[in-house]
Order: structure tokens, then sequence, then C-alpha cells
């Protein structure tokens, strides 16, 4: 049983950063959550790649929860592991807006008169057609 002051994720992307001008790693985990790994780990910043299971040790201070400590996750089935790097899901109203986004690009291609492949030019209309539904 998983401890509640643990967090198994997969990382994504790691990021470096700095606050009060101290250097920390930001990690984004595949399904979306941000940690903040501060300087007091940095001899464990090697074991911080992109695609590495992780067993993050959180804590509070002063309110804020932080990672207390890391370590590879090496116990993991293969199961829970391609559930942890599942991406997150799309908001509704972001997936909306890329469609729009679509629809005004393919619009103004055709308008220039420039060709544009059959399918992408059936799903813009299909999406033209649902919207106005």
């Amino acid at each position: 049983m998983q401890n509640p002051n643990e967090v198994i994720c997969v990382v994504d992307i790691i990021e470096d950063d700095e606050w009060n001008n101290k250097p920390y790693k930001r990690i984004v985990t595949k399904s979306g959550e941000t940690y903040k790994i501060g300087n007091s780990l940095t001899p464990k910043w090697v074991l911080l790649k992109s695609g590495a299971a992780l067993r993050l040790i959180m804590d509070v201070y002063k309110g804020n929860q932080y990672v207390k400590d890391f370590d590879l996750c090496y116990d993991l089935s293969m199961e829970k592991m391609a559930e942890l790097s599942k991406p997150a899901p799309k908001n509704p109203k972001d997936v909306s807006i890329e469609k729009q986004t679509a629809v005004k690009c393919v619009s103004r291609i055709l308008g220039g008169g420039q060709p544009v492949p059959d399918d992408i030019k059936e799903l813009a209309f299909e999406w033209i057609r649902s919207a106005l539904k």
C-alpha cells in the first residue's frame, strides 16, 4: 500500500528554474502535474530523466507542500507504468479552441486558393456543422 506522503509519477519534462536566487528543478509528469525539486536534493538531480518513474516523498512547510526526497521507483508493474504514462485528458474548452483555430486556418488557406487535403477539409466542415447545430 502506498504511503499518503508518497507520490508515484513518471517524468515527462525537466526544467531548470530559480527561486530566491536558489536553483531548483521543475518536473512535469506524464499526467500533467508539476513538482519542484529543491537544491537540497542536488546530488540526486542526476536521477531526473524523462521517462523515469519516481517515488516522491512529500512534506508540508508553512502550509506549502514540497518534495522532501525522491528516488527511482523500480517496483512498478507494467500496467501501473502504462497508467502513469498516460497524458492528462484534454480540457473540453481547450479542444474547442483548437478546433476553432484549425477551422480558421483551413478557411484562410481555402480563401487564398491553396489546395487543402480532402480529409482536413472534411474535418473542418464537420466541426462547422456540429457547431451550428
